[in-house]
């Protein structure tokens, strides 16, 4: 009996890709830009 590997078709490795090098770069910044609006607006009021 021999184990056979599914294939990884181009268009999964492409949105592997997209999601890797493009979604969570963009989603940590989003996150990022929001943490210092908040921490902004705190100072502010105190």
């Amino acid at each position: 009996m021999q184990i056979q590997w599914n294939k990884v078709t181009w268009y999964s490795r492409l949105a592997a890709i997209i999601l890797f090098i493009l979604l969570i770069p963009m989603l940590t910044f989003y996150i990022g830009m929001k943490y210092q609006e908040v921490k902004y607006i705190t100072l502010q009021v105190k």
